[in-house]
């Protein structure tokens, strides 16, 4: 188990750079992809972009909401990485 990171703002940051991160795997992902993966992607997107410009106002309650974004952007991830991977 790893430790927890000192405090929200510390929290945030992780999160916010995990959300850079994944934005760029899935949109090489989503290159890979049809459309139905690209109508997700289009949904999904606003949102990272919104976490990143929401981080420096952050609050704990903030974090929870960037870490569940984190989490559903994870979860795309994989998933369009499944579907590039069987239509190879």
């Amino acid at each position: 188990m790893h430790s927890p990171l000192s405090n929200p703002q510390e929290q945030i940051s992780h999160a916010l750079t995990r959300v850079q991160t994944l934005r760029d795997e899935i949109r090489v992902q989503v290159h890979l992809a049809g459309m139905e993966a690209k109508d997700a992607w289009t949904r999904l997107e606003p949102q990272l972009v919104d976490a990143e410009r929401f981080a420096k106002e952050a609050t704990e309650a903030s974090g929870k909401a960037i870490h569940d974004l984190v989490k559903r952007a994870e979860t795309f991830l994989e998933e369009l990485t499944k579907l590039t991977n069987t239509s190879l």
